[in-house]
C-alpha cells in the first residue's frame, strides 16, 4: 500500500496542540510548519523569537505513535528552518534536548548544534 505523500504547511495552533497535547504558548514571533500525510497531522516545527532577546529558538515535535515512513522528513525540516533562519539574519540558534528521545542529542549534533550548558547553540556561517 502506498502511503500518503507528506505535506510541508504552515501550522495552525490546532495542528500544535494535536502534536503537543497542550495549548501553545506562542511568543512574540512564531513561524511554524506542520508535517501533514492524508490529512493527518505527524509533527510540527519551527521557531520562536524570544521577545526580550531576540534569540532564535529551533523546535521539533513528532506526534506519538508516528512511524518511521516519514523518518527523512524531520532532517529536511530541520535543515530548511535553519536554512531560512539564517537567511532571516540569525546568527545563532538555539535549540533544547528532549533526552527522552531516543537519539535526539546525536541529530542536534548532525545538524551543527553544539552543546553549551542545558541548552544546544547553532552558529553556522
Amino acid at each position: 500500500m502506498k502511503r500518503p505523500k507528506l505535506e510541508i504547511v504552515p501550522a495552525t495552533k490546532a495542528d500544535i496542540e494535536e502534536v503537543s497535547g497542550d495549548k501553545p504558548v506562542i511568543p512574540h514571533r512564531m513561524y511554524v510548519y506542520a508535517g501533514k500525510a492524508g490529512g493527518e497531522v505527524l509533527g510540527v516545527g519551527g521557531y520562536a523569537i524570544e521577545r526580550d532577546t531576540g534569540a532564535a529558538i529551533l523546535f521539533l515535535d513528532r506526534k506519538k505513535g508516528v512511524g518511521d515512513d516519514y523518518k527523512m522528513a524531520l532532517p529536511r525540516l530541520a535543515l530548511r528552518l535553519i536554512l531560512e533562519m539564517k537567511d532571516r539574519g540569525f546568527k545563532q540558534i538555539v535549540a533544547l534536548c528532549d533526552k527522552d528521545i531516543d537519539r535526539a542529542e546525536e541529530f542536534l549534533l548532525w545538524l551543527g548544534f553544539r552543546q553549551r550548558g542545558e541548552v544546544y547553540v547553532y552558529e553556522g556561517d
